[in-house]
């Protein structure tokens, strides 16, 4: 009888060690060789913004878009302001000097290319990988006589 007391204590003892060590070994993360977990990002509208538009030394018209930009929540939380910032210069100097992107010509316009243009402009400037992505949620051209009308009504 003793026996099969310590048989039976030890199988209990061994189903709840085994569970007890399944449980948390799935848990312990594997430092070296394993992927690590993708940093947070925290997505961030900014205020639609206008770009003049200059061709030839004339006015050719006005560029308005509405832009969403994506960095990590510890940069997002403590410096939202001054990545609002360079995320709004390097879209203006992307959209006022690359001529690779010419909105009075009326044709598609790589929308991709022109948000990597603007995370590379702005990382540039903030001197790390800070901004993750950059979402171009709505982008008009208006003549300089389209802003006219809409001025006088």
């Amino acid at each position: 009888m003793i026996k099969e007391m310590i048989v039976g204590v030890v199988a209990v003892a061994s189903t709840v060690g085994g569970s007890y060590l399944g449980r948390h070994l799935n848990q312990v993360p594997v430092h070296g060789g394993g992927k690590s977990e993708p940093e947070p990002v925290k997505h961030m509208k900014l205020e639609p913004i206008s770009v003049p538009i200059l061709r030839g030394g004339k006015l050719d018209g006005y560029v308005i878009a509405r832009i969403a930009y994506a960095a990590p929540v510890k940069d997002a939380d403590k410096q939202k302001d001054e990545l609002e910032i360079f995320v709004n210069a390097a879209t203006f100097r992307t959209f006022y000097a690359d001529p690779a992107f010419d909105f009075a010509a009326l044709t598609p316009v790589e929308t991709q290319q022109l948000a990597g243009r603007i995370v590379k402009n702005a990382n540039a400037q903030i001197g790390r990988e800070t901004i993750k992505e950059v979402i171009i949620e709505g982008l008009n051209y208006m003549t300089p006589d389209e802003v006219r009308k809409i001025e006088h009504r």
